[in-house]
């Protein structure tokens, strides 16, 4: 979110409210017509590759439009369906924070944890109690707590689907953030569709963010 104020010498002359109102209405309404376009063509179903099997389909986790006044927090496209065989690559919004995670084996678990001896803890509600190896620091108000961290993910990028393990990719970074935070998390993700079945998944973060691939096969 970005814009401009000029200060000018007093005789300049500046917008009026009449102006800027047409001037808004104007940009709304191209800003609209951009997004909606935007949205229905990430809601085609893409993919390289050839036969079903051998395919590697695209969803967008989130899709800003290029000159950055419209952001679309959703999984585009949300339904596929799939054989096994054939891959699905997660492309995460350039400037905003999504995880992909499904609901099959351990299910959904927090964005935001701690990391432990035992390994990552989700910071669920209420609180799960901590081994004794977690680090604790100091608050703001001089209490200490444990060092959060995001979630690492349970599944590396390219993983088989498969209903006892399900898979979570953890925290993603959109490339924007490569400047602040290096290396850290990636702007894409893979899973594979191997055992056959319904599996639903959504982000973690923006829990409205859903989609459901439909696997059939051996």
């Amino acid at each position: 979110m970005r814009g401009t104020v000029s200060v000018v010498d007093p005789g300049t002359p500046v917008q009026s409210q009449a102006g800027l109102n047409t001037a808004a209405d104007a940009q709304f309404a191209a800003d609209k017509a951009e997004g909606e376009a935007a949205y229905a063509s990430a809601q085609v179903p893409s993919f390289t590759g050839g036969a079903p099997g051998s395919r590697t389909y695209l969803v967008h986790a989130g899709l800003t439009t290029a000159d950055r006044h419209v952001a679309i927090h959703d999984m585009l496209p949300d339904q596929l369906n799939l054989v096994s065989g054939d891959v699905v690559r997660y492309d995460i919004q350039f400037n905003v924070i999504h995880t992909v995670s499904f609901t099959a084996g351990p299910g959904i678990r927090s964005p935001f944890g701690v990391d432990t001896c035992k390994g990552y803890v989700p910071l669920n509600a209420p609180p799960p109690p901590f081994p004794p190896c977690t680090e604790f620091e100091n608050g703001p108000t001089g209490n200490p707590g444990p060092e959060i961290i995001a979630d690492p993910g349970s599944r590396a990028s390219g993983t088989g689907l498969n209903m006892h393990q399900g898979a979570n990719s953890g925290v993603l970074l959109g490339a924007d953030y490569g400047p602040f935070y290096g290396n850290f998390g990636a702007s894409s993700w893979s899973v594979a569709a191997a055992q056959p079945g319904n599996y639903a998944y959504q982000c973690t973060i923006h829990d409205w963010m859903t989609g459901t691939l439909q696997v059939s096969g051996d």
